[in-house]
């Protein structure tokens, strides 16, 4: 840009290079000042261009742009929570695995309150931790997204839903949640 403006002030006042003084040359010397002088030129306008682009976007003046932070916020956190539910499901999995290969008992209703634990079992323990994350995650749901309703909710906790129940219960409300999540993402 600095040197088009040169080149092209020093053809206007007439200032030649003295090495070369045939016509040919002095053709080329006014050429290359005219396209640096074009160049520079087009940089400008389309940096003037984009700085308008950007400060339209800035004002509100395009749809794309977020305008409610909170709801990018909320989207996000059911998000989270959607994996936290997905992960709960693979949890119940393995800990309805550590009680059927036990050979003692089969764990049929794994949130029913009537389920007593006689000892304290590995395959206990961790039934005891799934049952408190899941009533937290419930919680959790409840308190993010007053709205938000599914059969897990619906269900809470204790309930006396058998094994395949809470696990599809738990799939569903993972991907209601991930909607619910897309829903208001769009709303932003």
């Amino acid at each position: 840009m600095v040197a088009g403006s040169i080149a092209c002030v020093l053809v206007l006042l007439g200032v030649k290079p003295q090495v070369h003084t045939s016509t040919f040359w002095y053709f080329g010397w006014i050429s290359a000042a005219l396209i640096l002088l074009g160049l520079s030129s087009w940089f400008i306008v389309s940096v003037h261009l984009e700085n308008n682009r950007l400060k339209r976007i800035l004002e509100g003046g395009h749809s794309h742009v977020p305008s409610n932070p909170e709801m990018i916020g909320k989207a996000g956190g059911l998000q989270v929570r959607a994996g936290e539910a997905e992960c709960l499901a693979l949890e119940l999995e393995k800990i309805w695995h550590l009680y059927n290969n036990d050979g003692r008992e089969n764990l049929v209703r794994p949130l029913n309150q009537k389920l007593l634990i006689p000892q304290l079992e590995y395959r206990h323990v961790q039934l005891m931790k799934f049952r408190t994350l899941y009533q937290w995650h419930i919680d959790s749901v409840k308190e993010q997204d007053k709205d938000f309703h599914s059969d897990l909710i619906t269900h809470g906790f204790p309930n006396p839903d058998e094994y395949a129940v809470v696990r599809k219960n738990l799939e569903a409300h993972a991907q209601l949640l991930r909607d619910r999540a897309k829903s208001l993402s769009r709303m932003a």
